[in-house]
């Protein structure tokens, strides 16, 4: 699998505060954070932030990856890159962005390390996010239907919930022209490599 020039690096260099009005489980990030050590337990939504729109009358559910989500996860992610990607890039440059999960097995072991999250709505994976390690957003996908619907802003929080949790606050991303906006909106900020 080769890897495209790296976008620019984004990091966000403080946690966000969660509403001290979510039920008590949630109310914490190091409680919420607490789920991903229940390997059966579906990991609920951290936070309905004012620029979530709920998808279906219903938040999403996270849960963590296993290697039988890895072709559903390569889906997702190439009808992202297909959906979005021309927005901001060539038809040329989407096609060589879309097969980087072709290699399955390798795509599976990429997501089986640190900790890879997926969203389902109504039973349906909707996206995926994952730190590896655990101050890096090395992946957040969203499906193109669900796109702009805030399950990228909910995967991206537990992920920064995981990452406080751990000890591991900034947390950073490379961030492609599709996603900067979006990160920058949640926070991030570009910074020099190695700094």
């Amino acid at each position: 699998m080769r890897s495209p020039a790296l976008p620019p690096l984004l990091s966000r260099l403080q946690p966000t505060p969660v509403p001290s009005e979510q039920p008590d489980a949630l109310a914490s990030p190091y409680r919420a954070a607490a789920w991903f050590n229940q390997p059966e337990q579906q990991i609920p939504a951290l936070r309905p932030d004012i620029d979530i729109v709920n998808v279906s009358q219903r938040m999403p559910m996270l849960r963590k990856f296993t290697a039988n989500d890895a072709e559903a996860l390569a889906d997702v992610y190439r009808d992202s890159v297909r959906t979005i990607g021309p927005q901001a890039y060539t038809q040329e440059q989407v096609d060589a962005w879309a097969i980087y999960p072709d290699e399955i097995e390798e795509f599976r072991s990429r997501l089986s390390r640190g900790l890879t999250l997926v969203a389902e709505v109504e039973n349906q994976i909707a996206g995926f996010g994952q730190l590896e390690p655990d101050d890096h957003v090395a992946f957040l996908y969203c499906a193109g239907r669900y796109s702009r619907k805030g399950i990228g802003a909910i995967i991206c929080r537990a992920l920064e919930a995981h990452a406080l949790a751990m000890g591991t606050f900034p947390i950073h991303t490379e961030a492609s022209r599709i996603s900067r906006p979006f990160f920058e909106k949640h926070g991030y900020s570009e910074r020099e490599r190695g700094s």
